[in-house]
């Protein structure tokens, strides 16, 4: 029982099978109103 294959493998030695952000996720552009548009984006059921 001293084979190699038995042992149990170091996952922290591994790459993630999904890395935590995509190149996709990252936006290049800030947007200063970003966050004032998504307040006033109510939906139509809160009223005005």
């Amino acid at each position: 029982m001293s084979d190699d294959k038995n042992k149990i493998q170091d996952n922290a030695s591994q790459a993630p099978l999904l890395p935590k952000i995509t190149n996709d996720e990252i936006d290049l552009e800030f947007d200063e109103k970003r966050d004032d548009e998504i307040k006033a984006d109510r939906p139509p059921h809160h009223g005005g």
